[in-house]
C-alpha cells in the first residue's frame, strides 16, 4: 500500500509530519481524504471495521501498523523456526528438500529479514539426512573460502543427478 501511495505521490499524509505547513488548509484535508479512502478502499470489509471512524489517514495508517505490525513478527519467528528446523529423512526426495529451502528463503526476505548466503548454505549441509555426512564433509573442507548457498545446492542436486546415473548404468548392464 505505501508503494502504491508514493507511485500516486500521496504519500505525504503518512510520511511527512510537517506536510500541514506545506498545503493550504483546504488542499491537505482534500488530500488526506482521498488518501485515507484510497487506503480504505483497498481493505478487506473486516478490516475496514477497525479504521472506520478514524478520521486522518496518519490515524487510519497508526491504527493498521498497531493490528498488524504484531503478525509479522510473529510470521517472521515461525519462517525462521521452519527454515531452522527443516531436516530431511532418508526417504524424503532430495530435490523436493531443495525446494522447501528456495521456497522459504523468499518468504522470509519478504518479511524483512535477511539470510546471509553462508549461514543458507549451513543450513542446507545440517538439514541433511546422517548417510550424506560423508558428502558434506567432504564440501566444507573442499572450500577455502566461505560456503556459497548456489554451490551447496548445485553440490547436492549434482550428486544425486550422479547416484541416478549410476543406478540406472547398474540397471542396464544387469
Amino acid at each position: 500500500m505505501q508503494d502504491y501511495l508514493i507511485v500516486k505521490g500521496h504519500i505525504n499524509p503518512i510520511e511527512n509530519k510537517n506536510a500541514l505547513d506545506e498545503y493550504k488548509p483546504n488542499e491537505w484535508t482534500k488530500l488526506d481524504r482521498i488518501v485515507r479512502t484510497t487506503i480504505q478502499m483497498h481493505l478487506s470489509e473486516s478490516v475496514y471495521y477497525t479504521v472506520q471512524s478514524c478520521t486522518t489517514t496518519l490515524e487510519v495508517w497508526k491504527k493498521l501498523s498497531e493490528t498488524y505490525e504484531k503478525k509479522v513478527v510473529a510470521t517472521k519467528i515461525y519462517m525462521i523456526r521452519r527454515l531452522y528446523n527443516l531436516q530431511m529423512k532418508e526417504s524424503d526426495l532430495v530435490h523436493a528438500h531443495i525446494n522447501e529451502y528456495k521456497n522459504l528463503n523468499p518468504q522470509i526476505s519478504a518479511e524483512g529479514t535477511t539470510i546471509e548466503d553462508e549461514l543458507k548454505a549451513m543450513l542446507v549441509m545440517s538439514s541433511l539426512p546422517p548417510s550424506w555426512e560423508t558428502f558434506v564433509t567432504t564440501l566444507c573442507n573442499a572450500s577455502t573460502t566461505a560456503v556459497k548457498y548456489s554451490e551447496v545446492t548445485s553440490s547436492i542436486l549434482t550428486k544425486v543427478a550422479k547416484r541416478k546415473s549410476l543406478v540406472h548404468d547398474l540397471a542396464s548392464d544387469a
